[in-house]
């Protein structure tokens, strides 16, 4: 958990993971003008708008989902459909995806949806393996 320390002005942070936990401790860094550390997490909350405060030691999901996206694009895999779960990473995840196929003037063949923390991904798969993808991102 990010803390921050008001008599000395320091920051207590190391490798915090997790888009939907870091929501809170991104906007207290710039609110008290304290330096979050370290934070491990691909969400774009951490990269837009700038975040001063904010020193991330993960490349964004959007970085790293244009690269896999591109990858798949130099070996002729053009039929991706995405099953994302549905928070705040899940939702990352999926914009990456849908983000790096325009460059490509494409979409997802289909989508699906998973519930966080839950084992139950039938209906989920169900749409999107109607679609009969090559890749399946999730």
């Amino acid at each position: 958990m990010f803390q921050a320390d008001d008599e000395r002005r320091r920051v207590r942070s190391w490798l915090l993971r997790g888009d939907t936990h870091r929501q809170g401790d991104v906007p207290m860094a710039g609110e008290e003008k304290i330096p979050a550390v370290g934070l491990f997490t691909g969400g774009q909350m951490l990269y837009a708008p700038l975040k001063r405060y904010v020193i991330n030691v993960r490349a964004s999901y959007y970085d790293e989902t244009r690269e896999q996206v591109d990858k798949l694009w130099d070996v002729n895999v053009r039929k991706i459909a995405v099953i994302y779960q549905d928070d705040a990473f899940g939702k990352a995840g999926l914009d990456g995806v849908q983000l790096a196929l325009a460059k490509h003037n494409s979409t997802p063949v289909a989508l699906g949806t998973l519930a966080r923390n839950t084992l139950d991904v039938d209906e989920g798969m169900k749409s999107v393996m109607a679609a009969h993808p090559r890749q399946l991102w999730s």
